[in-house]
């Protein structure tokens, strides 16, 4: 299905970099004061194509995308078993419950 008009069905992300002049901070210090940075608008995030500024309404996607990604992350880590060691297997069996690292 071609569309002819009006805006695209899916909302497309370019892929982000960091800013280099305010260190993907977002802020900038020139003396005394700080300053929104202009070459990203306070974002910390440019275009890694072109090394542009994203327009805000694509940043605003691009942004809760990746929150809800770590969000996923951290979910998953809350579900892991905290004993549980990747190489070691569970840390509970090994040397009275505490593993040494020896």
């Amino acid at each position: 299905m071609q569309k002819n008009s009006g805006p695209p069905l899916q909302i497309t992300v370019p892929e982000l970099a960091g800013c280099g002049r305010c260190r993907q901070t977002g802020v900038e210090k020139p003396f005394l004061y700080e300053m929104v940075c202009d070459d990203c608008g306070g974002s910390g995030r440019v275009n890694k194509a072109t090394g542009e500024r994203v327009p805000d309404d694509i940043m605003l996607v691009a942004m809760r995308k990746e929150i809800s990604r770590l969000q996923g992350v951290i979910a998953d880590l809350k579900r892991k078993d905290p004993d549980e060691c990747p190489i070691y297997g569970p840390l509970k069996r090994r040397g009275n419950g505490a593993w040494r690292g020896d």
